[in-house]
């Protein structure tokens, strides 16, 4: 075992006594998790390059991520992520990094992450990050999991990427029939999530974001039960990458879904990328995002990786 791998072991352990002693089974036998870079032809969605892993730092020293959302700048990317060292969600904190190039990464300052603390029950997950030309300042929203009570849309903003300002945007009280979602995304004023259920389906709620109003996407998703979304702008129309699974949750390819008009939707047949491809080498695929460069869509994506 490599002294990376042993320094992450040991850290973990520490969590699974300290912070979450119902960890389980052995973290010896957890898969890692990581971040890669697949870029596409825009036309015909053809992969043109393949970066199977990129390094993220994690507070946690991992270096172990999942949800990545890319805001790309004119002179940097800036990424929103988690930490999820060999799935342990005692880290999976919201986490910042920019970097030059969309493929090496570091803090906006030194200890600045994570931007919140693992909550009193259960954990947080799925952060979306934009920029609001508005206020002019940087916008994260991330899922503070409260199981069995409740579910909080929490806003993180700041003007600098170091210093933020919290509030929750919409609660969910599961007590009281809400519903339970994951992996918020944003474009313009609308929120999209994947709503739990059966089945599950993927939501749109305009401004003012309110869960009694949201709007179920018209979309075949042919057998594909989604898990987690991010939507973005390609070229003249809209895209959404969806991770989700024909038959085995933990067996995710990700999906590309197309739009003129961001409710009408239509599925690719076949996945962007296949957790069974044997060059990306993963056991699933997760949350990931992406933007349009030039003549490509430039996909980070989030896999576990095989044994």
């Amino acid at each position: 075992m490599s002294q990376l791998r042993q320094a992450a072991v040991a850290r973990v352990a520490f969590a699974c006594a300290v912070i979450a002693p119902a960890c389980g089974d052995s973290i010896e036998s957890r898969l890692a998790w990581g971040v890669g870079v697949a870029r596409f032809d825009l036309t015909t969605f053809d992969r043109t390059a393949l970066t199977p892993h990129i390094a993220i730092p994690t507070y946690d020293g991992s270096g172990q991520v999942v949800h990545p959302d890319m805001l790309v700048e004119p002179d940097r990317y800036v990424l929103a992520y988690t930490p999820y060292p060999y799935s342990n969600g005692a880290f999976e904190n919201p986490s910042i990094a920019v970097g030059p190039d969309g493929y090496s990464f570091h803090e906006p300052a030194p200890g600045v992450n994570p931007l919140a603390p693992t909550p009193p029950t259960d954990h947080n997950d799925d952060p979306d990050l934009r920029f609001d030309a508005a206020t002019g300042e940087y916008a994260m929203l991330y899922l503070e999991t409260r199981r069995p009570d409740a579910q909080l849309l929490v806003e993180l903003r700041s003007r600098d990427l170091i210093t933020w300002s919290s509030k929750t945007a919409i609660t969910y009280d599961l007590t009281a029939g809400a519903p339970f979602i994951v992996s918020p995304a944003v474009l313009g004023t609308s929120l999209y999530d994947v709503r739990l259920g059966e089945p599950h389906f993927l939501e749109r709620l305009d401004e003012p974001w309110d869960w009694r109003t949201a709007m179920r996407l018209a979309i075949d998703m042919r057998g594909v039960t989604p898990w987690h979304v991010d939507v973005l702008p390609l070229g003249n129309s809209f895209a959404l990458l969806i991770s989700g699974f024909r038959d085995d949750f933990e067996h995710q390819d990700l999906y590309l879904a197309t739009s003129s008009d961001l409710m009408q939707w239509t599925l690719r047949d076949q996945p962007l990328l296949a957790f069974d491809d044997p060059a990306l080498g993963v056991e699933t695929l997760y949350r990931s995002t992406g933007a349009v460069i030039g003549d490509e869509l430039v996909v980070w994506y989030s896999m576990q990786y095989a044994p």
